[in-house]
C-alpha cells in the first residue's frame, strides 16, 4: 500500500514538474512578430521654461489588424510630437495618433504597413485562472523583443489609479519599456497589456500589472469609431467601498448624490437609495456596476432595481453619454490654475493647495501637499473634499478651523471623503502635533 501510495505520488510530481518546465518557444516564436517597439520624440521644459532637447522614450505595443492600427499604454506616447514604430523584422515607421483613453491608460496608433503584418488574437479575459502560465514580450529598457514568463498570481486588482481599475496581477517579469507589451495565454491569444509594476527600485520585483484585453477590445473599437472613448452614464455618486445591504439581505450599492439634469434624477432615484439588480442581475461590486454602465450606448435602455423605505421597484432610465466636465459633479479642475482668482486660493497643511468654487459641494484640490500623509492616496489635481469627518466643508476657512480646533494628541487622526473621477473615496490622514 505504500508503495502504491509512492508511485502514485511520484507520478503526481513528475507530470507537475514535466508541465511546469514545458519549453515556450513554440508560443513565443508564434507571437513575437506581433509585437513592436515604441519610441517617440516630445519637446520639454528646462528649468527656465525654455524648450530644451528632444527627449526619448521607449516602449512596446502590439499590432491589432492588418490595416497597421497598434495598441499600446497612453503613457507610453503621451505629450509626443512623433511616434516610432520598429518590427521585429527591423522594418522601421513614423505612427499617426488615433485617439487615446487617458482613463484606462489605452492609446491607439497607426502606420501604413510596406507588407504584411501580423496581428494578435484576442483571448476573453473573464475566462483567465489564478495560476494560469502567461507569456509576456516587450522591450525592456530598450532591448527588442525580449520574453518573460510567469503566471496570473491575481485578478481584478485595484491599484488606486482612477475610477477604471479592474488588473491582471502577475509575477513574470516586467521592466520599464515592457509598458504596452502584450500578455499571451497559454493558446497565444492576448489577454491583457502589460501596463505598470509594484517597485521600491523602478525595476520589477515580481509584482507587475497588465489591463485585461475584454476592455482594451472595447477602448479600440470606440478610439476606431469616434476618436475617443464613448461612455455611458446614468449621474450618480456612490459608496465605492463594498456593499450595502438591504433589510432582505440583498446586496447592493448606497446612492450618495444624484447629478441635476440626469438619467438617475429623471427616473426618480434619489440619494440614500440602494441599487440591488441592474437589468434583472444581481450588483457583485460597485466596481462591476461602473464597468456595466460604462460600456452602455448613448440611448439604451437600462433597468435597475431599488430599494428605499423598506421598498423595492423597479426603474427604467435612458443612457446618456458621459459629459467630459459637469458643473454638478465637477470632479474636473480646469488646466489653467492662472486664470482661477488668487484670492481664492488657499493652503492647508498636510492636505495643498485648495480653491474654493460657487459651482462645486465642496473644495477643488489644485495641488496636493506632496510631502504630506494624503499623497499616499493618489488625491491629485481636480479632486474635490466633501466632509472632514463626516462635517460639509463648503469653504477653506471651514476645513481651516475644525482642523484647528481640533483636539491635538499624538497620531491624531481625521477622515476625509473626496470626491475623485466621479466615485467618493474616504481617507484616513494623520496630522501632526
Amino acid at each position: 500500500m505504500k508503495k502504491a501510495l509512492y508511485l502514485s505520488l511520484l507520478f503526481v510530481i513528475s507530470t507537475f514538474s514535466a508541465k511546469a518546465q514545458q519549453s515556450f518557444a513554440d508560443l513565443a516564436e508564434k507571437s513575437i512578430n506581433s509585437v513592436v517597439n515604441i519610441s517617440t520624440m516630445a519637446k520639454s521644459n528646462d528649468n527656465f521654461n525654455e524648450e530644451s532637447d528632444n527627449s526619448i522614450t521607449l516602449g512596446s505595443g502590439f499590432i491589432v489588424d492588418k490595416e497597421g492600427y497598434i495598441v499600446t499604454n497612453n503613457h507610453v506616447i503621451d505629450r509626443a510630437e512623433k511616434i516610432y514604430i520598429t518590427l521585429n523584422n527591423e522594418q522601421n515607421y513614423e505612427a499617426t495618433l488615433v485617439g487615446k483613453d487617458e482613463k484606462t491608460d489605452i492609446a491607439l496608433i497607426k502606420i501604413n504597413p510596406k507588407t504584411d503584418l501580423q496581428p494578435v488574437i484576442f483571448g476573453n479575459s473573464d475566462n483567465i485562472r489564478v495560476g494560469d502560465w502567461i507569456l509576456a514580450i516587450g522591450n525592456p529598457f530598450g532591448l527588442g523583443s525580449s520574453v518573460t514568463a510567469g503566471i496570473i498570481s491575481a485578478k481584478s486588482r485595484d491599484i488606486d489609479s482612477g475610477s477604471y481599475n479592474d488588473f491582471i496581477q502577475t509575477d513574470a517579469s516586467i521592466n520599464q519599456g515592457n509598458s504596452g507589451g502584450p500578455m499571451f495565454n497559454m493558446n497565444g491569444e492576448v489577454i491583457g497589456m502589460n501596463t505598470s509594476i509594484f517597485s521600491t527600485t523602478g525595476n520589477s520585483m515580481g509584482i507587475s500589472f497588465a489591463t485585461p484585453s475584454n476592455i482594451i477590445v472595447w477602448i479600440v473599437d470606440h478610439l476606431k469609431k469616434y476618436g475617443e472613448v464613448r461612455r455611458g452614464w446614468i449621474g450618480i455618486r456612490m459608496q465605492p467601498q463594498g456593499l450595502e445591504k438591504t433589510k432582505n439581505k440583498e446586496n447592493g450599492i448606497l446612492v450618495l448624490g444624484i447629478s441635476e439634469n440626469s438619467p438617475a434624477q429623471k427616473a426618480g432615484i434619489k440619494a440614500g437609495d440602494i441599487i440591488t439588480k441592474i437589468n434583472g442581475e444581481p450588483i457583485e461590486s460597485p466596481k462591476n456596476f461602473s464597468k456595466i454602465i460604462y460600456t452602455y450606448q448613448e440611448g439604451k435602455k437600462l433597468k435597475l432595481t431599488v430599494w428605499n423605505n423598506d421598498k423595492t421597484k423597479d426603474v427604467s432610465l435612458i443612457v446618456e453619454q458621459q459629459p467630459e466636465i459637469s458643473n454638478s459633479d465637477a470632479y474636473l479642475l480646469s488646466e489653467n490654475i492662472e486664470d482661477i482668482d488668487a484670492n481664492k486660493n488657499n493652503f492647508v497643511p498636510q492636505i495643498g493647495l485648495l480653491y474654493e468654487d460657487e459651482k462645486t459641494d465642496g473644495l477643488t484640490i489644485i495641488e496636493p501637499d506632496k510631502n504630506s500623509e494624503i499623497s499616499k492616496y493618489n488625491i491629485t489635481k481636480g479632486d474635490i473634499i466633501l466632509k472632514i469627518d463626516n462635517y460639509s466643508v463648503e469653504t477653506v476657512e471651514d476645513l481651516k478651523n475644525y482642523i484647528k480646533n481640533q483636539k491635538f494628541s499624538k497620531n491624531n487622526k481625521i477622515n476625509i471623503s473626496v470626491l475623485k473621477n466621479n466615485e467618493i473615496k474616504n481617507i484616513t490622514i494623520i496630522l501632526d502635533k
